[in-house]
């Protein structure tokens, strides 16, 4: 049952691997309930932010799926809510990692324009020329 996956999700702190299959989990219903996945945010949305926030030590093990789970996220959603718009702090540090997840992130990206393009560019649109900026000055250096 998708009610058990908080209190698991709680239970294994010090087990990210049974997290990532959290988030697997987390995907598989999401990609199921299609636009009425927005009833999971309130257990789905912190666990994004925690997966994807390089501040944390389990994004090591939490980040690849927790990228995919946020996309998915986002392709499912009606609406940009002012939670899912906050989680969007966490993208100036992943592109500044410009690993093999910089495509995610740009996929990311290009979900929050189509689903709220004033609203999100009105909140991120100077972070995200300063993250651009960075990330073309460094590949131009390499």
């Amino acid at each position: 049952r998708s009610s058990d996956l908080p209190l698991l999700w709680k239970q294994s702190d010090e087990h990210n691997m049974l997290r990532c299959a959290i988030l697997t989990t987390l995907l598989h219903l999401v990609k199921g309930l299609v636009e009425d996945s927005h009833s999971l945010y309130p257990f789905l949305l912190p666990v994004i932010q925690l997966s994807t926030d390089v501040s944390q030590p389990p994004h090591v093990y939490l980040l690849e799926d927790g990228l995919v789970l946020w996309l998915v996220t986002l392709e499912n959603s009606q609406c940009l809510t002012p939670e899912l718009l906050r989680i969007f702090q966490n993208m100036s540090a992943l592109l500044e990692l410009g690993s093999e997840n910089l495509k995610n992130c740009f996929q990311i990206i290009n979900a929050y324009i189509f689903l709220a393009s004033p609203d999100f560019l009105h909140t991120y649109a100077s972070i995200l020329c300063q993250s651009f900026c960075t990330i073309l000055r460094d590949r131009k250096s390499t």
